[in-house]
């Protein structure tokens, strides 16, 4: 109530009712904007801790949780945008939607959670948290012999990504840089085969419910 009170007495002494307060709506457009990722922090914070109950409930490795129900959650919001805006005659919007959203998460939100993990990581640790190595590392970062399980999961993903990236640039050349419906049929199985593979390989593997 406090931070509105004077707002209210603005609007009140110095609007009209046949115009809306510019400065007011663009104050309010930037606090709107700031709340809004607030309760996105404050809702993926509720999510991410109930993953992790239902992981320890079902004895079900985190890796196999976060490749399926976090990754799925993440991405229904973005499908159901970008198939609304195909079906509105968007189709270039919605298929550069596709392409901006992974990679600001990839940059922006791997990026800025490794940087924050690092800031308050004890002195001295200037490695990330995500292994990438498919050998295990000792305190001092030395490869070891024992095989990196965790490790499989991001690294079949790199690689996924990177072959569904080829097989659009072969679409685009191929039919003039228009995206047959080939592509699609083949982007899904693919999509399916990996994530399919994947989660045979976290059950089996039996990745502990602690890594990352």
């Amino acid at each position: 109530m406090l931070p509105g009170i004077p707002f209210a007495i603005y609007i009140f002494f110095f609007t009209k009712r046949s115009q809306p307060p510019t400065l007011i709506l663009t104050i309010y457009s930037f606090l709107a904007f700031l709340m809004a990722i607030a309760w996105i922090n404050w809702s993926c914070n509720c999510v991410v801790d109930l993953i992790k109950l239902f992981g320890f409930i079902t004895s079900l490795p985190q890796a196999l949780l976060a490749l399926t129900v976090l990754a799925w959650g993440n991405s229904l919001g973005d499908m159901s945008a970008d198939t609304a805006m195909t079906k509105k005659g968007f189709g270039e919007m919605a298929v550069t939607a596709t392409m901006a959203g992974p990679i600001f998460n990839i940059l922006v939100g791997q990026g800025l959670a490794n940087l924050l993990l690092l800031l308050s990581a004890p002195a001295g640790m200037t490695s990330s948290f995500v292994s990438y190595s498919l050998w295990e590392l000792d305190d001092s970062g030395n490869k070891t012999d024992q095989f990196n399980k965790a490790s499989v999961l991001p690294l079949t993903l790199l690689v996924s990504e990177f072959g569904v990236l080829a097989i659009l640039i072969v679409n685009a050349m191929k039919n003039n840089y228009n995206i047959d419906f080939k592509f699609g049929v083949i982007g899904a199985v693919f999509y399916v085969v990996s994530i399919g593979g994947l989660v045979i390989y976290s059950v089996t593997a039996k990745i502990s419910t602690g890594s990352g």
